[in-house]
């Protein structure tokens, strides 16, 4: 079976299993979401459960296309059903309604149960996916008055935030944790680096469940071609006192979320 994705061929779904290349903008999106679904639904009324495995991968990677197309990460099962919507496959090849589940800020699982219908059991099919960084925030985080972005811990009681200001030859970051609306007296640490050198940039990577500890990613990349490589360092914080703690000393079960 051969269908024609914007001027490429793919040969699928019956070669092959995995998500579909990204669609891009255009008529002919349009009409290959309107007809895949509906050749694949035909396919999947004779298939035997390993074709209806392939099949279901197939969508999952439909639904999966449409959501990167629109750097969206839904909210919970409804968004995630009325975002898809235009993929025209709410069911599964079994008939079940696929289910979505998000794992992190970014990341999502999307799930076919299977012939028994039920999930978590080992004739299900499932991917996961992570979103570009910067998705998904919508919720997790407040728009302070400056116009920073203050980012929330999983519980939403705590919020953390980066601002960087030049003086002179030096990049002077300030780390902020603050109150659930974004608010601090000072910053819980600030460090300063030569921009002869190197630039910095911070992005936040995950938060402990209870909203206690944070870990970071701070990168440093050249300012000129002196053969120095970009740096990458991740730092880990107490919430609750903003002071730098060793992550390998904590509880191997400490839940977090990723962001």
């Amino acid at each position: 079976m051969v269908a024609p994705i914007q001027g490429r061929t793919y040969h699928g779904p019956l070669l092959g299993a995995g998500p579909l290349p990204m669609l891009e903008a255009g008529p002919m999106r349009t009409l290959t979401l309107a007809i895949i679904p509906a050749m694949l639904a035909t396919l999947a009324a004779g298939c035997s459960d390993e074709g209806k495995k392939r099949l279901a991968l197939q969508e999952i990677g439909l639904q999966a296309n449409v959501l990167m197309a629109k750097n969206d990460v839904p909210r919970d099962q409804a968004q995630f059903d009325q975002l898809t919507l235009v993929v025209g496959a709410a069911q599964d090849p079994w008939g079940n309604a696929y289910v979505y589940e998000r794992l992190s800020v970014r990341k999502i699982r999307i799930s076919a149960m299977g012939r028994d219908a039920k999930l978590g059991t080992p004739d299900d099919v499932a991917q996961d996916f992570e979103l570009p960084s910067g998705s998904g925030l919508e919720g997790w985080s407040v728009m302070r008055p400056d116009g920073v972005l203050a980012i929330k811990s999983p519980e939403g009681s705590r919020t953390f935030w980066v601002t960087q200001k030049d003086a002179g030859t030096e990049q002077i970051t300030d780390y902020w944790l603050g109150d659930a609306g974004g608010n601090a007296a000072k910053p819980a640490r600030t460090r300063t680096i030569d921009t002869e050198k190197v630039r910095r940039s911070v992005s936040l990577r995950k938060w402990s469940n209870d909203g206690r500890y944070l870990t970071f990613r701070e990168t440093d990349s050249p300012t000129r071609p002196d053969g120095n490589e970009t740096k990458e360092t991740l730092v880990s914080l107490d919430a609750t006192t903003g002071a730098e703690i060793d992550a390998s000393t904590l509880a191997a079960d400490m839940v977090w979320t990723e962001y």
